[in-house]
């Protein structure tokens, strides 16, 4: 796969019986080192100039999310164990509990993707059940993107 990618981030929120859904699409750069992916993109938050600067690092069976800037956080996602995080925000900090149930990884010459479904807790009580879908694609000559 090429360095520059085309990423798709989906995150669904399952809480008292609705869905709530969020995406980033945006253009990013990707490394495979050691068996472990890479995956470095940036986001502007609604309301801030500074961007929001991503690295997912990914296995099978686990998935990490590094934010800096605006939002500062470290999130871990492993099969079957609950990881806590920090997340920094302008409005105050929150600790996230992160309990993943699955970590999946499919791969093919032109595609990567990763889902990932866990359990959500704010503040040590149980917010929603989630999900995470993450793809990975080349990105392709003659083909403009803009935000």
């Amino acid at each position: 796969m090429t360095k520059e990618v085309l990423v798709s981030v989906c995150g669904i929120q399952y809480q008292n019986g609705e869905a709530d859904k969020t995406e980033t699409i945006t253009i990013g750069n990707y490394y495979k080192k050691n068996n472990c992916h890479y995956l470095f993109y940036e986001e502007v938050m609604e309301g801030f100039s500074t961007p929001v600067k991503n690295m997912i690092k990914f296995s099978q069976g686990q998935l990490s999310v590094q934010k800096k800037g605006v939002v500062i956080s470290n999130m871990i996602f492993e099969e079957r164990k609950k990881n806590l995080s920090n997340y920094v925000t302008p409005y105050g900090d929150i600790m996230i509990g992160i309990d993943a149930k699955s970590v999946e990884l499919q791969e093919s010459e032109q595609q990567i993707q990763v889902r990932v479904e866990y359990a959500m807790e704010i503040n040590y009580e149980h917010l929603a059940d989630c999900s995470l879908t993450i793809d990975i694609k080349e990105k392709r000559e003659g083909i403009s993107f803009s935000l």
